[in-house]
């Protein structure tokens, strides 16, 4: 490479390095003098190159001991959330890369957080209507039921229904509820209520007459009407045959649905519970139409509105599966990440409690009942068929033998015929199973969603209407299942049973109900983490939410709960503190500290205090270089003009420490006889007049804006230092025509560079500094 070649190289790395020493002398100074600057500096330069790993956080939870529900990284002290997301989680060793001037650090006091439950089965709106229901849960005998529905007609309007739930008629001895118990106490109102499975219900002599029900009256395919030796019915429907009444009670307004979503919410948050699996108010004897309604004047109500409290999955009837596909095509799912569209639900059976589950033998306490099939066989193995085909996820409700392994060979059969995908077929309940029905279940890949609490509720009166052995060969078999490989996930069932994920955790652990001194089927117990799995990761992943929610892992949303003791999950003392929702609080016990500023005070006094000193240095440096430079070399001296010392001075003051470097690059170059600073030998220095100087700063300040308008301040010093190097570059060739290559790049194009470069360089929070640093007089 020839002279000029390596003058030209020369004059373009110089100006380069002299950029990087300098910017790496203000991010030093500027850390030490004032430590939001620096990591803001920092923060920006990292968003403006993408620099994702280095990304600083909006919100880090700091002394925490984290479950994370990830395989991967089981366990964490730490986590960062940018835009309601994880971006890190890991030891606490890694904090501080993440840590920005914005970041708010929260301290969880060292307790235990696990990732956001998610209930797998919910009837969401219907639980939060029924808050407002008479509660005959705590029932247990006929005069306490009346007592109660007397009490609810004492405060009702002549003529106003009155609505009840959670009755079990198995909490006085297993005799059900007749309408002569209440028609005395009732003789003004209409009454319905459901048994707490809502497979029953019972109807007073004031609903059944609106309803014109009589002993003519036909039983509906897959429900029964109770009936008395006379052959008049007593009050009781089972299943579909609810529908006969159903019709007349009067629908609660859409005011009171929005309501009730909203309440509901709030309960879910109280408890722990970020998402939920919501089958909606479709039940044996409720029309199609009603969750229909909810999903499109409550749910899409609340999605436009910001008025979702939880994150939903709908599942809808599946009798309307055009409909679903329909919707999936048009809005896609999810619709949000708040809403989602789940697929679709049907019913098999109904409940052990009502005598409606199918079994394979008849139940012991009547051995002419085998139980119902709600739907009819050939219809269900159809309609699954065009919903499978239409790419649509489909559960179907089974809770006796019979009707379980009926399902599992109805999915084989469609999976047969519409070819493999991933289609993840949910069975809801799963709750007495043959002996090959685990088996069935992991080879054929069914999820079982199960709900733990219920067996507390079956344990009392299965082995009563199945029988001691087959009872407990049959029931709940949540650790078989496992063992075969079957994905579990975990519910509740609300309203049917409590929206508590811990009582339902305690129950698949221990399963042992109130009054027990020992578990029932202790052989069928899991672990606390595979009951903490079940209601997290399992069940995001049963209802294909796993892409961003139940685990707390890069990329998925930051929702957790924040427990009161640590590890031990299934504890009864374990209670939820706060509850966090793209990690933002949303319930909060006052027991979680708030947010606090990243930067302590005192930290930024003691660094303050440093930069000072180091100010002070980097001053006697530069006129210690200058003064060496007149002294010592006063052939060829760098002329300390009163510019450079006001640039030295102005950088001081605000703190421009890019400045100060510049300055003393500039000193320091000329102190070591480098004529590339200090001006070249032949003595010709090229003079920016103040008009050429103004069109310069024009252009490059109009540049800066440019850059600043885009809402990234250190974008605006790329584009200022990009248009630097275009008008030097041109420049640099002009003068080379004018005084020759050599004079040009040797003695011209330097100092223009970098006398531009560093002008470029002097901006401090939107501040261009104008001076002048290369020297302007020859010998």
């Amino acid at each position: 490479m020839g002279r000029c070649g390596l003058l030209m190289l020369q004059g373009l790395l110089l100006p380069v390095f002299i950029v990087i020493t300098s910017v790496f002398v203000e991010i030093v100074c500027a850390g030490l003098l004032n430590p939001d600057t620096y990591l803001g500096l920092k923060e920006d330069l990292a968003k403006a190159l993408r620099w994702e790993e280095d990304e600083t956080a909006d919100i880090v939870y700091v002394n925490a001991t984290i479950w994370t529900g990830n395989p991967r990284q089981p366990w964490a002290e730490f986590m960062a959330v940018v835009h309601g997301q994880v971006s890190k989680i890991g030891n606490s060793s890694q904090i501080q890369v993440i840590i920005g001037t914005k970041t708010k650090v929260v301290d969880l006091g060292g307790r235990f957080v696990v990732p956001g439950f998610i209930d797998s089965h919910v009837h969401f709106i219907s639980g939060g209507l029924m808050m407002r229901y008479v509660d005959l849960g705590g029932v247990h005998s006929c005069a306490q039921f009346t007592a109660k529905l007397r009490l609810a007609a004492q405060g009702t309007k002549n003529g106003h229904w009155i609505l009840g739930s959670n009755w079990n008629n198995e909490n006085w001895g297993g005799e059900l509820p007749k309408a002569s118990w209440i028609d005395s106490a009732t003789v003004s109102h209409p009454v319905w209520v459901y048994r707490q499975d809502w497979h029953m219900c019972l109807a007073n002599s004031v609903a059944m007459e609106l309803a014109n029900i009589t002993q003519d009256t036909p039983e509906p395919q897959g429900g029964t009407i109770q009936k008395d030796i006379r052959g008049v019915p007593t009050g009781v429907f089972v299943d579909t045959a609810m529908s006969l009444v159903t019709r007349f009670v009067p629908k609660p307004s859409l005011e009171e649905r929005r309501a009730a979503l909203i309440a509901a919410g709030k309960l879910a948050l109280a408890r722990g519970v970020t998402s939920v699996v919501d089958f909606g108010r479709f039940s044996p004897g409720e029309t199609a139409q009603q969750a229909w309604d909810d999903f499109n004047d409550v749910y899409m109500w609340a999605e436009a509105t910001g008025t979702m409290c939880v994150r939903v999955s709908a599942f809808l009837p599946l009798e309307t599966w055009p409909a679903v596909a329909a919707l999936v095509k048009q809005r896609r799912s999810p619709v949000s990440h708040w809403l989602h569209v789940g697929g679709v639900k049907a019913f098999a059976d109904g409940s052990l409690g009502s005598g409606s589950a199918l079994f394979h033998e008849a139940y012991a306490d009547d051995n002419t009942n085998y139980g119902l099939h709600v739907s009819d066989p050939d219809w269900l193995l159809e309609a699954v068929l065009e919903a499978d085909n239409a790419g649509l996820q489909v559960a179907v409700h089974a809770i006796g033998d019979a009707a379980n392994d009926q399902v599992l060979a109805m999915f084989d059969t469609v999976k047969s015929k519409n070819g493999h995908r991933d289609r993840r077929f949910r069975i809801e309940h799963a709750q007495h199973l043959s002996g090959g029905a685990p088996r069935h279940f992991g080879t054929s890949s069914v999820i079982a969603s199960v709900q733990p609490y219920h067996l507390l509720d079956d344990a009392e009166y299965a082995s009563r209407k199945l029988g001691e052995e087959r009872a407990l060969q049959s029931s709940y078999l949540f650790n078989s299942l496992l063992g075969n490989g079957t994905q579990l996930a975990l519910g509740s069932d609300w309203p049917v049973s409590p929206l508590d994920p811990l009582r339902g955790i305690r129950a698949a652990t221990r399963r042992t109900p109130n009054g027990w001194q020992s578990p029932w089927i202790p052989f069928e117990i899991i672990s606390s983490e595979a009951a903490l799995t079940g209601y997290t990761v399992g069940a995001a992943y049963a209802s294909f939410m796993d892409t961003y929610v139940g685990s707390l892992s890069p990329g998925k949303y930051a929702d957790f709960v924040v427990l009161s003791h640590e590890h031990v999950i299934e504890s009864d003392a374990q209670s939820v503190l706060a509850t966090y929702i793209g990690g933002l609080l949303v319930h909060n016990t006052s027991m979680v500290p708030s947010m606090k500023s990243s930067i302590k005070q005192g930290a930024k006094e003691a660094l303050y205090w440093k930069a000072m000193v180091l100010r002070c240095v980097l001053g006697a440096i530069a006129l210690a270089a200058a003064a060496q430079v007149c002294i010592y070399r006063p052939g060829n001296p760098v002329p300390i003009t009163l510019q450079s010392l006001a640039v030295l001075a102005l950088s001081v003051v605000l703190g421009s420490h890019l400045g100060m470097g510049a300055v003393l690059l500039y000193l320091l170059g000329g102190a070591c006889g480098l004529p590339i600073f200090a001006g070249g030998s032949s003595g010709h220095h090229i003079l920016l007049t103040e008009k050429s100087s103004g069109y310069l700063w024009g252009f490059l300040l109009a540049a800066w804006l440019a850059g600043h308008a885009s809402g990234k301040d250190i974008m605006g010093l790329f584009w200022l230092s990009a248009a630097s190097l275009t008008v030097l570059a041109v420049g640099g060739m002009r003068l080379a025509v004018i005084i020759g290559w050599r004079t040009a790049w040797q003695v011209g194009v330097a100092p223009f560079l970098l006398e531009a470069l560093f002008k470029a360089l002097l901006v401090k929070f939107g501040q261009v500094v104008y001076c002048y640093i290369c020297g302007t007089s020859s010998q």
